[in-house]
């Protein structure tokens, strides 16, 4: 019989082993004691998670919104947590891309001297499900597909707050989920209609958040004290639009005298007197398909007030009746390089017309105005009657002001002491 046991190496291998093998009993014991008690891992974004429902944009986007708490990300980071706000309009005209809601972010540095970061009119907003508050998000010369989203989590207008995410929640956080912090699919904020801090109201929304799923840890405050600087505003307007029900027969009947207007490359200040123009249909409308014949005269401030007449050389095209959309340029041109005329405002009553080159895409002095060159420029006040109506041109004013205009682009025309023997459309040689 081969005794094993009875050799003190062979006793010593066997107590190692023994050891080795209570160690690992004990251990498996012991995860198997603490798996029971372990919290249970989290599922990102949470199985349960939605969105608002019946979200009306409509009221949503109808004032500005305040943020109170939001988490950083790449395009927001926290240095800026200051006189943060949002504000929304809906596009009249959605472009290429087919965005239909404009987009204005402001946000201001911590630091003194509170360097100010405005989106201006750069950013656009695609609805992808409208009674669920899903919107997505981009550069408005950006196509939708690489826009990232924005969903409203919750909302309630009467009681002021919103509750916005860049999207699910799809990362672990620290006791919840959270988006991501780069470009698209991030961010968490909290909105207020009341730019001063309701601390009962921010922890309530807080409170949604949390029964959300989200990781409220990301949410860091936002100071609204001491906010007085005025953001740049959106340029064109959303909400801009011309005239309706456009007579264009009637508003061509008779010539019109401009008693204000803006100075673009083509009629300076220095031609500011005796300016008018008038507009007769064409009875054929030529090779490039322009119907209304255009005759613009000015004449030079300073003496002997040399003549500046366009004769027969401009034509008009066209665009849009209804709305007064039209565009000029001279007639040997396609109408490809035309540019816009667009009547803002028209009451052949009171024989007034407010004229745009377009929308007026740039900031100026706190609203926007049109460009200065040839094409996409210019604002005028029109009036039927050549002697100045002081109210009548200041009623005019208002209406380019609450279009969103900046009026200090606006020059007096001097119409007193005009020629009678003024220059005259040459009709006939436009019947080509």
């Amino acid at each position: 019989m081969v005794g094993f046991a009875s050799s003190p190496s062979a006793g010593r291998r066997d107590g190692r082993r023994s050891l080795a093998v209570s160690a690992a009993c004990l251990s498996a014991i012991s995860v198997a004691a603490g798996s029971q008690n372990a919290t249970p891992s989290l599922t990102c974004p949470p199985e349960n998670f939605q969105t608002i429902e019946n979200f009306n944009l409509d009221t949503y986007i109808s004032d500005r919104w305040y943020i109170q708490q939001q988490m950083p990300v790449s395009y927001l980071p926290e240095s800026q947590n200051r006189c943060v706000f949002a504000e929304y309009r809906k596009r009249t005209n959605k472009g290429l891309f087919g965005y239909e809601v404009a987009v204005h972010n402001y946000a201001e540095e911590v630091e003194a001297p509170h360097k100010p970061h405005d989106s201006g009119s750069t950013l656009c907003a695609k609805v992808d499900d409208a009674s669920r508050g899903k919107l997505k998000v981009a550069p408005c010369r950006l196509p939708p597909l690489l826009a990232g989203p924005y969903w409203v989590v919750d909302y309630n207008e009467e009681k002021g707050y919103s509750l916005v995410s860049g999207g699910a929640p799809k990362k672990v956080g620290n006791g919840g989920c959270r988006t991501g912090s780069g470009i698209n699919d991030s961010g968490l904020w909290i909105l207020t209609r009341q730019q001063k801090r309701d601390e009962k109201l921010v922890q309530q929304v807080r409170s949604i958040a949390q029964s959300k799923g989200f990781d409220l840890s990301v949410l860091n405050d936002v100071d609204q004290s001491d906010c007085t600087k005025d953001p740049q505003p959106i340029c064109p307007p959303a909400d801009f639009k011309t005239v309706s029900n456009f007579d264009l027969d009637s508003f061509i009947s008779k010539r019109w005298h401009i008693q204000q207007q803006q100075p673009v490359s083509y009629l300076p200040a220095d031609q500011n007197r005796c300016v008018y123009a008038e507009y007769k249909k064409r009875e054929k409308t030529g090779l490039w398909g322009y119907e209304v014949g255009v005759h613009n005269h000015a004449e030079e401030v300073a003496p002997p007030h040399k003549p500046h007449d366009s004769g027969s050389t401009l034509c008009a095209k066209i665009v849009d009746a209804a709305s007064g959309k039209l565009e000029v340029a001279p007639c040997f041109l396609p109408s490809l390089l035309a540019g816009p005329y667009w009547v803002l405002a028209y009451n052949e009553e009171e024989g007034y017309a407010l004229i745009s080159g377009g929308a007026p895409k740039e900031e100026s002095n706190g609203a926007c105005k049109t460009g200065a060159g040839v094409n996409g420029s210019g604002l005028w006040i029109f009036t039927r009657q050549q002697k100045r109506d002081e109210a009548l041109v200041n009623k005019v004013r208002d209406i380019a002001k609450a279009k969103g205009f900046d009026l200090g682009v606006l020059n007096d025309v001097d119409q007193s002491n005009c020629s009678k023997a003024e220059g005259t459309m040459a009709f006939a040689s436009l019947m080509v």
